[in-house]
Formats: structure tokens, C-alpha cells, sequence
């Protein structure tokens, strides 16, 4: 059953949670929201033309499998222990448009609420590493994911993954570039399933995390030295082979919303 509620001098609807937004109308809404029923790429390139995408092998790819109906995106590495592919919002020519700031400078709150929520699952779960969330601008780039670990690289992030050496379980992440990663660990099981993975922040100083519908009882707080305050973001997605084998990630859809 659809619902609503006003948000900052905006209706939102939700759907199953009042912190699942599924869409927004207003005068200082900034949304991004796609099923992925289809998706434009250069046809000499086959670059997507909205997204910025890092590929290290001709065999990566970005595609719209016709198996998947009601629209699922999907994105893979190449078959080689190391291959990566990351899509991040932005093309190359606006690869510095990153609408999204959760927190305000340090210590300060920002009382601009904002929604992330996506719906994705991983095909293989052997020997592979992914991230699904918000990172700084220009991220899409070589050892987003590191080598070997699957670590997300020294940058400002937030979001979900799953690293090599626990490639059965998806965690909580998060950090602001230069300090200590911050990670709740074997949040939701990995078995090739669907996962929903979304985070609120309230407009005042907690990021809450929700898992498949259940808001986890870990929160972020946004004042933390921890956390990537002041910081321009947008959508990243990536995955990277720890193996010889090619790695995928589905995507169902990815809704972004804040209301400023």
C-alpha cells in the first residue's frame, strides 16, 4: 500500500517503511530514481552516457540482460583475477556531479534528510568483492575495490559490500577519506538472493541502515570524525574478481533522494 508524508515542504511517498521513499514532489527535492527498463550507451563506445564507467578489460561489460524482465541492469568483470568494473552517476564529461551531501562540515548537522535504497543481487559469490552506495565524485576509477581484499580504497563512501575474504556475507561501511574504515560485518547473507540495502539520515545527526526491510541496530553518526562529512557524493556500483572468473552484479532498481 502506497503512503505519504511531508518532508522539509515536500510530499514523499513510501512504501512498507516511512524511511523507504520510493518517490518525491517538491520545490527542493533532488532525486535520482531508475528500474532500469532501459539504458543509454555510446554505440561506438559502448560507454553508458549518464554514468561514468571504469573498465579495465574489453571483456567487462554493462548490460540490460533480456532474461531479466521489468528491467534489471547488470554489470561485469572480466574473467581474469583482478578484472574490475565500476558505473558511477556522472558521465565523463560531469564526472564532478555529485548532488549529494549527507552531513554538513564537521560537528555540524545538516538538516537536509536524505534516502538511498537499492535493490541488487550478486550472481557468484566466490572469490569477489562489491559495493553498492554513495562515494565522492570521480571514484569510478582503477582499485575502487583493492586488489587481492576487496577493500574499498581510501575515500570518502558509504554503503554495502562484500569483500573477498567473506564473500558470503554483505556488510555495512563507511568512512571520510583518511580515517579508519567503519564496518558491521555479515549483515545479510549473500546465497545469490535479491537484497534491498538502504540507508536514512534523519536530518540531524544519524544515518540508520535498513537490510531487506529491517532497520539494523547499528547507526552512523554524521558528526564523527568517521564519517564523510561535507562531502559531494553520487551512486557507485562495482564489483572486481579475486579469482579467474568473472564476477556480476544485478541491479533492480536504485532510488536516491534528499530533501533540501
Amino acid at each position: 500500500m502506497l503512503h505519504s508524508r511531508w518532508i522539509n515542504g515536500n510530499l514523499a511517498y513510501w512504501d512498507t517503511h516511512q524511511c523507504r521513499i520510493i518517490d518525491a514532489w517538491g520545490a527542493t527535492v533532488v532525486k535520482y530514481l531508475n528500474h532500469f527498463t532501459h539504458f543509454a550507451a555510446d554505440d561506438t563506445t559502448r560507454n553508458p552516457t549518464e554514468w561514468l564507467w571504469a573498465s579495465d578489460t574489453a571483456n567487462d561489460s554493462v548490460t540490460l540482460p533480456v532474461s531479466n524482465t521489468g528491467g534489471v541492469l547488470q554489470i561485469a568483470t572480466g574473467a581474469v583475477d583482478n578484472n574490475e568494473t565500476y558505473i558511477q552517476l556522472g558521465s565523463a564529461a560531469s564526472a564532478t556531479n555529485a548532488p549529494w551531501i549527507i552531513a554538513g562540515a564537521a560537528g555540524v548537522a545538516n538538516t537536509k534528510p536524505l534516502y538511498f535504497g537499492a535493490r541488487v543481487k550478486c550472481t557468484t559469490h566466490v572469490d569477489g568483492a562489491w559495493f553498492v552506495g554513495l562515494c565522492g565524485e570521480g571514484a569510478a576509477v582503477g582499485n575502487f575495490l583493492t586488489d587481492n581484499s576487496g577493500v574499498v580504497a581510501d575515500d570518502d563512501f558509504i554503503g554495502f559490500n562484500i569483500l573477498t575474504a567473506t564473500p558470503a556475507a554483505w556488510n555495512i561501511t563507511w568512512r571520510n577519506a583518511g580515517q579508519a574504515v567503519q564496518a558491521v560485518t555479515a549483515v545479510a547473507v549473500n546465497a545469490d538472493d535479491w537484497h534491498m540495502f538502504e540507508f536514512w539520515y534523519d536530518g540531524a545527526t544519524t544515518v540508520t541502515f535498513w537490510i531487506d526491510g529491517t532497520a539494523h541496530a547499528t547507526t552512523a553518526t554524521t558528526t564523527a570524525a568517521t564519517f564523510p562529512f561535507n562531502e559531494e557524493m553520487s551512486p557507485i556500483l562495482g564489483c572486481k574478481s579475486g579469482d579467474g572468473a568473472a564476477k556480476v552484479l544485478q541491479i533492480d532498481w536504485l532510488n536516491v533522494v534528499q530533501f533540501n
